[in-house]
């Protein structure tokens, strides 16, 4: 946190955006259903197995939303092929093993590589910084959708920190 500054910053596309719907199951429960599975499962085998869903648009959106994210952390790594399959990383078959407290760590400073994440804590470390304008590449329905992810993280990586930094973002 503290090395970061302006030769970090990073231009936002929307893809580069973070969305998932519940933090864990993005992260060690995804690397826990896909351990053994060589061949990997499809998005909608994931969604299926994380949340129950048999609506198939549902399950696959939510695998989809899920396995991206978890590819941020380099837990994952998604094929080419259509469908496109879900794969365990060798750092993902590394981090199945650490106990929770060092998976939150490794999380944590990962977590620091999100492009909008960085741009955040840069800006926060000069004044005050509003959330909607940082990322003026989504459009206003998405820029709300979303928040609760980034917001999520952020509050993630900065749980145990006695920061202004934190309270220097306007959400």
């Amino acid at each position: 946190i503290d090395i970061l500054d302006e030769s970090f910053y990073s231009e936002l596309i929307p893809s580069k955006i973070i969305q998932f719907s519940n933090f864990e199951n993005g992260t060690s429960k995804l690397v826990q259903l896909l351990y053994n599975k060589e061949e990997g499962l499809s998005y909608p085998e994931i969604g299926r197995q994380l949340v129950g869903s048999e609506e198939l648009n549902a399950a696959t959106k939510y695998g989809e939303n899920h396995s991206k994210f978890a590819r941020e952390f380099n837990l994952v790594e998604i094929g080419n092929s259509k469908p496109a399959m879900v794969k365990v990383t060798n750092f993902g078959k590394c981090f199945a093993f650490f106990d929770e407290k060092d998976q939150k760590i490794l999380l944590k400073i990962m977590g620091l590589r999100d492009p909008l994440i960085k741009n955040l804590i840069i800006k926060a470390k000069k004044g005050i910084v509003y959330y909607v304008e940082e990322c003026n590449c989504l459009s206003e329905s998405t820029k709300i959708r979303r928040r609760s992810n980034v917001k999520k993280l952020f509050e993630f990586i900065f749980e145990d920190e006695n920061n202004s930094i934190a309270s220097n973002i306007m959400w």
